[in-house]
């Protein structure tokens, strides 16, 4: 036998037990080849036809597209196993006799056998334009635009934002509003009220709209019975933290407004880089309720890449206060840095309130706008949307630093502090003893002053807070200037050298 022939043939019985397992353990891309870019499907008249970007390709390399019937919601038998032509690079996929129903699953593999990238793709409907209640988004930014209009409060001809935010408090599916995550296109909703839906067939990720909210339960039942949906969730309402104290004063005539900055021995750390050159801006952004563009304290410190996605446009003037306050506390402890610059990006509305979709998109937006760290002052139930968007930011090598709550209870309780992998932060008074209101568990890693914190407010003011959304920026600070001094350490790496530095306080060991 030639040695081409018992390649291929290897080649291929390994292949077919491969695939079943890959098909029902993997969505989007494989871990670690963001070089396999597969194109929105096209619906051919028997199948579909899409095209293939493979950045790297080798000789030797090998495209299969395999295409499953369906058996019980999952992939069955397997009905064709085809090799693409790869001679020319994006690679065209062509496939006939293809039905709704069926699993697709592109596999890229090297010549040793070894799985370079993988996908799942499904043939269109017939109609996917808005008219059908579905749209199928052409990348990553495109859906981000189509959600934003979606949240757009004048899209929705909504409640004032005050009610909206009234109802969600009691009511998960206030905003009658799904977001699911799922290894193939959503069947027919249309016995749940037909409801619009924006699919990014890259993340796998729908946003669905519906006419009430029970529709959106009761379709949320529906789809987390199918095996290929990882879940399907209401859209929740988050908040900025609750502060203890209002007391709106005049800044102190000292230096640094916060007592906070001196304790942590930030000012020491701000003072040393000073003296380096040569080192790149660090940009952090601020997920909030915005900051007051004017504010003296910020003069020469903010980027011109905010923007504002409650009211959808450029301009992410603070109605609210919050997000003043939290962006002050980080120029507080960056005095003279002006090359640590802050980001402000509005995802909580002037009562203090923000759905996980519109916080996602904040998130995503600092990632592409060059934001390495952002602070998140905000929290509330757990959604697993807004973790896949925080997952995503780390792995695009951005810090994130999270309050970790002001309920006086567990962490995990609360979403985003209870993930591993993000700097949780809790609260401790002058006197360094836990905060009353902070929550604490594993999942905190660093606690930071959160008591009767001075920063500035609206009307170009200063006035003292109270809240794990004080101490978060503390340490965000600290974050940001690690980065710049030390530019190609890790987000897990800022975390450890953090821990590392600080002082363990309470009952010996951490």
């Amino acid at each position: 036998m030639k040695k081409q022939t018992f390649s291929f043939l290897l080649v291929l019985c390994m292949l077919f037990g491969m695939l079943p397992v890959v098909l029902a353990s993997e969505s989007g891309n494989t871990a670690g080849s963001p070089n396999f870019n597969v194109g929105t499907p096209e619906r051919t008249a028997t199948g579909l036809r899409c095209q293939v970007n493979l950045t790297g390709r080798q000789e030797g390399d090998t495209l299969w597209a395999v295409v499953f019937a369906e058996f019980n919601g999952a992939a069955g038998q397997m009905k064709q196993c085809n090799v693409v032509d790869t001679a020319a690079n994006p690679v065209t996929v062509e496939l006939r006799n293809v039905l709704d129903t069926d699993f697709v699953r592109l596999v890229w593999m090297d010549r040793n056998c070894t799985v370079r990238g993988s996908q799942a793709i499904a043939r269109p409907p017939e109609n996917t334009n808005a008219e059908s209640g579905i749209q199928e988004a052409a990348g990553e930014e495109d859906f981000d635009t189509q959600v934003m209009n979606l949240l757009h409060p004048e899209f929705l001809s909504a409640s004032s934002e005050m009610a909206m935010e009234e109802a969600a408090e009691n009511d998960p599916y206030a905003y009658k509003r799904l977001i699911v995550s799922s290894d193939r296109r959503l069947p027919s909703l249309s016995a749940y009220g037909n409801p619009y839906v924006i699919y990014n067939p890259t993340t796998g990720h729908s946003v669905l709209q519906f006419s009430t909210a029970s529709d959106a339960r009761t379709c949320a039942a529906y789809l987390s019975e199918l095996s290929y949906v990882r879940y399907a969730e209401p859209d929740i309402l988050l908040r900025g933290g609750p502060m203890s104290s209002e007391d709106y004063l005049n800044a102190a005539s000292t230096e640094y407004l916060s007592w906070g900055v001196q304790a942590m021995k930030a000012d020491v750390l701000s003072a040393a880089l000073r003296t380096k050159s040569g080192t790149s801006p660090v940009v952090v952004a601020v997920a909030d309720s915005g900051v007051q563009m004017n504010h003296p304290l910020f003069q020469g410190r903010l980027t011109d890449t905010g923007y504002d996605f409650i009211d959808n446009d450029n301009d992410p003037e603070d109605a609210h206060s919050h997000g003043t306050h939290v962006a002050g506390t980080i120029v507080d402890c960056t005095r003279g840095l002006l090359d640590i610059q802050i980001m402000p990006v509005r995802v909580l509305s002037a009562t203090g309130g923000g759905t996980a979709a519109g916080i996602a998109l904040g998130i995503r937006h600092a990632v592409r706008n060059g934001a390495k760290v952002i602070n998140l002052s905000l929290g509330g139930g757990h959604s697993n949307y807004l973790d896949d968007a925080i997952r995503e930011a780390l792995e695009a090598g951005v810090t994130v630093v999270v309050a970790a709550g002001n309920e006086g209870n567990s962490v995990m309780e609360h979403c985003p502090a209870h993930i591993a992998d993000v700097i949780t932060v809790g609260a401790v008074d002058s006197d360094r003893q836990r905060a009353s209101f902070s929550n604490y568990g594993e999942s905190v890693d660093l606690a930071a002053p959160g008591v009767g914190i001075r920063s500035s407010i609206l009307n170009s003011e200063y006035g003292l807070k109270n809240g794990t959304s004080m101490a978060s920026p503390h340490v965000a600070a600290a974050a940001a200037m690690l980065k710049y001094g030390f530019p190609d350490k890790t987000p897990a790496e800022i975390q450890q050298a953090l821990k590392d530095t600080a002082t363990d306080l309470g009952a010996s060991g951490w």
